[in-house]
């Protein structure tokens, strides 16, 4: 067990029966695990398993066919999804959702305002309208740059930034407000060995400062295997294994549908 997580008290996340279909295709069939507080749990499996699906599930964006998901001891499936960012609840994805025609501070602080329950474009036009004595939003959003190594970027525009650079700004706008449960979806796709090295770093590091819980859908198995505490892998909308990485390297079933061959 790693330090920081107590696995002795209730889960912070509890899914039971978690499925939904499209059109007649099972996307997500019985999903059901716990999480602890200060786990990185990592959600792995080939694509089109159904780890975005998840997400997007947990995010409130699609609505189950069955199944529970508690946060807290809270009934999420009763939430819309600027109530899940009320919770506590914040994620990035697969596609940067930043604003190019923003610098890279003010995009950090959108994070502060994007609880407004009209959505994102009505924060953008009310951001337009902050005053100048709104220094504490900024000193939290300065801090972010600072702990992710953009601080000497924070006026430049985000479309000039490098894309690893844009991934980690859209991670700094996701945990400006301090949420208890951070969901990455394939936060280092595109980057470099070097990048992905400094982001699995980053991800410890916020874990220990901020508190957090971690879900990780991503496809780099290296990095997924080195930082997180316990795996959950998909297979056709199916959890066919859980565990530690070193038990789920080695799981039979996953090796034949993830890596697509038999162990020996």
């Amino acid at each position: 067990m790693k330090e920081g997580i107590n696995r002795s008290g209730d889960p912070i996340l509890q899914i039971e029966d978690l499925s939904i279909n499209f059109g007649g295709v099972q996307a997500l069939l019985g999903f059901t695990t716990s999480v602890f507080q200060g786990e990185i749990r990592g959600i792995i499996g080939p694509n089109g398993a159904g780890k975005t699906t998840f997400f997007n599930l947990l995010s409130r964006f699609y609505k189950p066919s069955r199944g529970k998901i508690l946060f807290d001891h809270q009934d999420v499936l009763g939430c819309k999804p600027h109530q899940i960012l009320a919770l506590g609840i914040s994620r990035t994805f697969q596609r940067s959702e930043l604003f190019n025609s923003m610098t890279a501070l003010e995009n950090v602080l959108m994070g502060l305002h994007i609880y407004e329950k009209a959505g994102l474009m009505s924060a953008a036009i009310q951001f337009k309208r902050m005053k100048e004595e709104e220094r504490h939003s900024r000193e939290k959003a300065e801090k972010i740059l600072e702990m992710l190594e953009l601080q000497e970027l924070r006026d430049v525009l985000v479309n000039a930034l490098p894309f690893g650079q844009q991934r980690l700004l859209d991670i700094g706008r996701a945990i400006v407000s301090h949420p208890r449960l951070l969901l990455l979806d394939e936060p280092a796709a595109g980057m470099p060995y070097a990048g992905k090295a400094k982001l699995a770093q980053i991800l410890l590091q916020i874990r220990e400062q901020f508190k957090l819980t971690i879900l990780l859908v991503e496809h780099d198995m290296k990095m997924v295997m080195n930082i997180s505490d316990r795996l959950t892998v998909l297979n056709y909308g199916r959890i066919i294994a859980e565990g530690g990485p070193a038990e789920v390297r080695n799981n039979s079933a996953v090796i034949e549908a993830y890596l697509g061959k038999r162990k020996g």
